[in-house]
């Protein structure tokens, strides 16, 4: 009996000693930078989208998100996913030469993608009007053209951001991720309330969003100038080196875009099919659950490098994903438990206007749906994109998207907005599992085709890699 006390005290101690060791190599290498500034980014967020309803009134803010909801389509295709493209090929190379190639040649392409989507959006709104007489819904027709100018500045601060994690310089990205989402928030706020004087509330918070995405962008060229590596002169990428970049990051676009049209399919279905005063209720709910993923993000962006390096190595691979997934479903599931508890006095914090049973409803569901998207989706997806498996991951976005979508449709005509919330659920499970089966499919796939000369050629890199990310 002393004996089994002894050992288990032992493995204890172990146990605590190693997750010291990690935490102080995590602080070397500016993983706790990324998810603080993360943490302080959502914080601020969610200090916005608080003040949001109480600076807008209701009407308002739901003809401002049903903007955001439409415009979120066209960010989809933002840059042609050239921004992805930077943060792997930029982490697969180690010469500052090829990084900066990479990345001048992927800015360089997305500025000119994003210039023609715009065009084609703006005609593909007008033809559609012309033919259908179809108008966004709650008059948001002025202010969603008013904003669609802001890909523009999304995509080359994410390209920016980008370069600087694919390097490594944690500290910088989130220095620059800090500033922005101060900056976001602080314009938006005094811009909005400044134009309210003169009856343009919506149109004075699109205006701040512009004013901070053009401050964080001069901030992070210069602090990008100043760093050595970007003082190498640049590589020119061969036709094939080109081609292989474009060809991922639109595969990446592709996959990524099927999954963010899941929430997004929610918010057109419930804002054609209910009142603007409910509409205001279902995307107030989603707010905080769906924030929660911050802290899932944080920990891919810190990963993704180190995965996307190894991407030959089946044993590194797995075995590193069923650390994260585990990690992240017992962190998720205590957020879940939480949120779930407290879902009435979220609500609260919205307003009187907001504190309906249906919100109470909806914030509980989209807590655990975001739980299941932070634990296994996001993670397995990611890993699934490091290590070039981008096909994959739209083969599953497709299917889970068309799941979700009739669904969505099915359950909200028959049992109003909370349908919506189960059918965004179900996607994210089915989604989640798919994932995981194939990973562990293409890990073993990678162990029997690994040749013996490869594995002793980098495995020194290989073994440090795993202490780095450790």
């Amino acid at each position: 009996m002393a004996l089994a006390s002894f050992t288990k005290l032992k493995y204890l101690k172990d146990k605590f000693r190693a997750g010291g060791q990690y935490a102080k190599k995590g602080a070397k290498n500016g993983f706790f930078h990324i998810l603080g500034g993360n943490t302080l980014v959502q914080c601020i967020n969610a200090l916005v989208v608080l003040l949001y309803p109480r600076i807008m009134g209701k009407e308002d803010y739901a003809t401002f998100f049903a903007a955001l909801t439409i415009l979120n389509y066209l960010l989809i295709f933002n840059g042609l996913g050239l921004a992805n493209g930077i943060l792997r090929y930029c982490a697969v190379f180690d010469k500052p030469e090829d990084k900066k190639g990479y990345f001048i040649y992927a800015l360089k392409f997305g500025v000119i993608a994003d210039a023609i989507i715009i065009v084609v959006f703006g005609g593909a709104l007008w033809v559609v009007h012309r033919l259908t007489g179809y108008s966004p819904p709650f008059n948001s027709t002025g202010i969603l053209m008013f904003l669609t100018f802001m890909s523009f500045f999304a995509f080359i601060f994410q390209a920016l951001q980008y370069y600087l994690r694919a390097n490594k310089e944690n500290k910088l990205f989130s220095l620059t991720s800090v500033i922005f989402t101060a900056s976001y928030a602080l314009f938006q706020i005094v811009f909005a309330l400044t134009f309210k004087y003169y009856g343009k509330v919506m149109e004075g918070a699109a205006v701040g969003r512009y004013v901070a995405y053009i401050a964080a962008i001069i901030l992070a060229v210069y602090l990008m100038h100043k760093l050595p590596a970007f003082r190498a002169k640049a590589y020119k990428l061969q036709k094939s080196e080109k081609k292989n970049l474009v060809k991922y990051s639109i595969n990446y676009m592709i996959a990524n875009s099927f999954s963010q049209l899941m929430p997004n399919n929610e918010s057109m279905l419930v804002s054609s099919m209910v009142s603007s005063a409910d509409f205001g209720d279902f995307t107030a709910s989603q707010n905080v659950p769906s924030s929660v993923t911050f802290i899932t993000s944080a920990i891919m962006i810190y990963v993704f490098p180190y995965f996307a390096k190894n991407y030959k190595n089946g044993n590194w691979i797995y075995k590193n994903t069923k650390r994260l997934v585990i990690g992240m479903s017992v962190l998720m599931f205590v957020v879940t438990v939480l949120g779930l508890l407290f879902a009435p006095e979220i609500v609260m914090i919205f307003g009187k206007k907001f504190q309906t049973s249906n919100a109470v409803k909806l914030t509980r569901l989209f807590f655990i749906a975001y739980g299941v998207s932070g634990a296994v989706r996001m993670p397995v997806g990611n890993v699934l994109a490091a290590i070039g498996e981008v096909r994959f991951n739209i083969i599953n976005s497709i299917f889970t998207f068309a799941i979700h979508l009739v669904l969505c449709w099915y359950l909200t005509a028959r049992f109003g907005i909370g349908g919506a919330a189960y059918g965004l659920l179900t996607g994210y499970v089915v989604s989640s599992v798919i994932a995981l089966l194939y990973l562990k499919y293409y890990c073993k796939k990678l162990k029997l085709k690994k040749d013996d000369s490869t594995v002793l050629q980098d495995e020194e890199d290989i073994e440090a890699d795993e202490k780095e990310l450790l």
